[in-house]
């Protein structure tokens, strides 16, 4: 390579590849055809050179380029690679799920559908434009419908506050105190927050009477305003409304499209139009390719048919597998490498430098030939012409990555498990349960006093002065049905009381007696992190929340000082429990110490197995499951492996917990979801939180457990905090009609219809 170019960073050498795709063989021809208005195919497009290749057809494209992949995911790996190779920021054109009778106004994707093409008719078009086949069969609004139901806001309008809250009420936006979601808005006096469908974020408008004073964007979570416009364009589609517009009409002249894989991007298309609830709302395969080629356009394959077409073959070849394993994997690198300059991208920071650690012993490293890029590569390839080798770190190590395409927006999180709202249930100290019914101030002589409002059977109300709030605290109750209101004035709450009162006290005497044990005995104090540890947690391909860090900090904490741990880990699903877990896992094995996961089904066992496996497979740590997807035989040896030492981590269901189960040195036990196990099994829980640290993580606290954390008797953390671009779980519970065969009477089918029906219902 010419010094020039050695002398730049691996991330600007990367971009510079383009220049080198661009002269190969027949690349100008297809160009050329390009510009006339023809066709052009390219041959030999392995792994991740697509977005090579889509980087260097935006340079040389006049307007827009439309890249066309064969499903979302693909689409998605080519938006993070494309990254790699040009300064150009794509936009995406997702594809809706559902079916639109399902869809909501504040439905993301739709209002990124809307984002895209409202800029690709504005004055700056999107010079990349990334989707799939099954976004483009999905109709969009057309240019007129999206002119019509855009509403221009400008400083200096006089607009009626009340006629444009009226406005957006009539087109299905929703009023609320406080903006969070697209499809919001709040009015506080002058003020006037707006959070549409195809916004990233809200705006508040402020009013001087009937005049538009200023529009501000802001931050959903700390109401902070982040810029000020002169300008916003309000536009109201429904999801649910039925478009027959193409992206295609919103294209700019002169624009170019990219089809990858498109023998595989038809049969894609023809299979996702045959598994849709409705395929009367799409458009048709053949009407979307007739649109497409309307504009110049390009097709990308590994191995490209034979056409007719000005035709260009890239000398790119693909890689090969990995073992996985780090010992091998620096040999199989000097294989794969000889000779060649090799790019190995990362995802982070952290896992650069850790790799650059673990291969700076290779043959490439000693010769200067090895190079670390930061980014997200999908799948490595060779640029022969150039002697130039791409890899990602997670092909080295047979390690993939979760996505999360989807950004989601933080809304205010509840500050305390004690927040009272109209309607929930209390506890008045000296009367019983009570629904609370808000707020209400009441004259007292000279002075107005704030008092909460309690309502007892037969809708008696108490009102209790906020200065003694601490008679009133919330409802907790384990049972699944709800409790009736005390009556005031009654001996019942007396009687319950004290009923509780007694099994309390030999509640309470049991569980002094366990931490009277635990104080008694000292617990294994780990050692405070170590290098490895400092690369493993660093390595984590995601950002961590608040509440993580302030967790991890604490059970670390925990786990150093000479005392048996036993905390409490609360959040809901996809908040980062089990990253969390994994680190103090690393911890305690690092330190020379067994782990035990205890979990409650096999396809969790299974999960958790396969998810550490993957988290730590750097390192030279022995996972093992146990569970009855194993044989006797395997339960068996694995059992006498953890006897003897040689397993570091086991995950397993009841099994874990059974009195055969001996372990050489345990240091941590892990248990997600206690409350699914049964007496037995918590018997022999509650023996080792006398020996060893103990972290149970949940979703869903039992009652008990819970409050024996709120009141200090187990240390508790709680994850209120989703990560970024968390998805949310979406459930459907649709009717199936069963198919009956023959040929029967319009009463038998009712008959039938009546009995299924009570079925399931």
């Amino acid at each position: 390579m010419a010094d020039a170019e050695l002398s730049l960073s691996p991330s600007d050498r990367l971009m510079g590849l383009v220049g080198h795709l661009s002269e190969q063989d027949g690349f100008e021809g297809v160009i050329r055809e390009l510009k006339m208005g023809h066709a052009g195919t390219f041959d030999g497009v392995w792994g991740s050179s697509c977005a090579l290749l889509a980087a260097a057809l935006a340079n040389r494209c006049w307007r827009t380029l439309v890249v066309v992949c064969p499903a979302a995911d693909l689409a998605d790996d080519l938006l993070d690679d494309f990254s790699l190779f040009s300064k150009l920021t794509p936009e995406r054109l997702p594809a809706l799920e559902g079916v639109s009778g399902d869809r909501l106004l504040l439905d993301e994707v739709f209002g990124e559908r809307i984002r895209l093409l409202k800029r690709l008719g504005g004055s700056a078009p999107p010079e990349v434009v990334v989707t799939s086949i099954a976004a483009l069969l999905q109709p969009v609004p057309s240019r007129r419908s999206l002119a019509m139901q855009t509403r221009a806001i400008r400083a200096g309008d006089r607009i009626g506050v009340e006629d444009l809250t009226r406005w957006l009420v009539e087109n299905e936006f929703h009023r609320t105190s406080a903006v969070e979601l697209p499809g919001e808005f709040a009015v506080r006096g002058g003020l006037l927050d707006i959070f549409a469908p195809d916004w990233q974020d809200p705006v508040r408008v402020e009013f001087f009477g009937d005049q538009v004073e200023s529009l501000r964007r802001f931050e959903v979570a700390s109401q902070r305003s982040l810029a000020k416009l002169d300008r916003v364009d309000l536009t109201m589609l429904s999801p649910t409304t039925r478009h027959d517009g193409h992206l295609a009409d919103h294209l700019p002249d002169d624009s170019w499209f990219l089809l990858v894989e498109p023998e595989e991007m038809q049969e894609a298309g023809r299979h996702y139009a045959g598994r849709v609830e409705r395929p009367e709302e799409l458009h048709s395969l053949p009407s979307v390719l007739e649109q497409v080629l309307r504009f110049p356009s390009a097709t990308a394959s590994a191995i490209a048919a034979s056409s007719l077409e000005a035709t260009c073959r890239l000398k790119i070849e693909s890689v090969e597998r990995f073992s996985g394993d780090i010992g091998k994997v620096r040999e199989e690198l000097d294989a794969v490498g000889f000779e060649q300059e090799v790019f190995l991208v990362c995802p982070t920071e952290a896992e650069t430098r850790r790799l650059a650690d673990v291969f700076g012993s290779t043959r490439l490293a000693s010769a200067g030939r090895l190079h670390f890029a930061l980014g997200e590569l999908r799948e490595g390839f060779r640029l022969v012409s150039a002697n130039i080798l791409l890899l990602s770190s997670g092909e080295l190590f047979r390690r993939s990555e979760i996505r999360r395409p989807v950004r989601r927006r933080l809304g205010k999180a509840i500050d305390s498990f004690v927040e009272l709202r109209e309607g929930d249930l209390v506890v008045h100290v000296a009367h019983g349960i009570a629904r609370y019914r808000g707020m209400k101030l009441l004259e007292k002589g000279e002075r107005v006093e704030e008092h909460l409002v309690l309502e007892f059977q037969e809708s008696t109300k108490l009102y209790v002065p906020a200065s003694k709030i601490g008679l009133v605290q919330k409802y907790v109750g384990g049972a699944k049905s709800r409790p009736r209101l005390a009556r005031l004035g009654s001996r019942l709450w007396v009687r319950q009381r004290s009923t509780v009162e007694s099994a309390v006290v030999d509640l309470a005497a049991d569980m002094i007696q366990l931490q009277a044990l635990r104080a008694a005995r000292p617990g294994i104090a780990f050692p405070p992190d170590t290098e490895w540890q400092r690369e493993f947690d660093a390595s984590f391909p995601y950002q961590e929340t608040e509440d993580q860090l302030a967790t991890i900090d604490a059970v670390k904490e925990d786990m150093i000082r000479r005392r048996p741990m036993d905390r409490l880990l609360c959040g809901d699903v996809g908040f980062g429990k089990t990253e969390i877990a994994m680190r103090a896992a690393f911890k305690a094995v690092e330190a020379g110490y067994q782990v035990a996961i205890l979990v409650p089904t096999t396809v969790l066992a299974e999960q958790h197995y396969r998810t550490f496996s993957a988290r730590m497979a750097e390192f030279p740590f022995e996972i093992a499951v146990l569970s009855r997807f194993a044989t006797r035989k395997q339960q068996a040896r694995t059992i006498e492996q953890l006897t003897l030492g040689n397993i570091d981590i086991v995950i397993g269901t009841h099994r874990l917990a059974q009195p055969d189960v001996c372990f050489h040195n345990l240091g941590l036990v892990i248990i997600d979801e206690e409350q699914r196990f049964g007496v037995d099994v918590k018997e022999r829980l509650k023996a080792l939180r006398q020996i060893v640290d103990v972290l149970t993580m949940t979703a869903t606290p039992i009652p008990r457990t819970l409050h024996m954390s709120l009141l200090g008797i187990r240390d508790i953390s709680n994850l209120e905090t989703p990560p970024r671009d968390r998805l949310a779980i979406e459930t459907r519970v649709t009717r199936s009609i069963p198919k009956f065969s023959g040929t029967r009477s319009s009463a038998s089918w009712a008959a039938r219809a009546r009995c299924f029906s009570s079925t399931i219902g």
